[in-house]
């Protein structure tokens, strides 16, 4: 994960990435409202760089930085989901 300073985000460009990150599988239309819907060019910037690994090798170090951060957030919790679909599984085959 890159170190460094993070891109600042408005409360609504948070919102709007949170969304996007966690929907990568989303319609490109509904995906290009989304983006449209950023308000800063950084938060596009780090939009553009989650979606496309040969922006993010471009992206600045703060860029990437955001982006590393969100997908380790997403990974988080994917494997916390995971494991709480396999608690519940184990818990009805008692």
């Amino acid at each position: 994960m890159a170190a460094g300073t993070m891109v600042l985000l408005t409360p609504h460009d948070s919102s709007v990435l949170t969304g996007l990150v966690q929907s990568t599988r989303l319609p490109d239309d509904e995906q290009r409202k989304l983006l449209d819907s950023l308000e800063k060019p950084e938060a596009r910037m780090v939009a553009e760089a989650f979606l496309d690994p040969q922006k993010y090798t471009q992206a600045p170090n703060d860029v990437r930085a955001t982006v590393d951060r969100f997908r380790a957030w997403v990974e988080n919790n994917r494997r916390l989901r995971l494991k709480r679909e396999a608690r519940q599984r184990s818990s009805r085959s008692r």
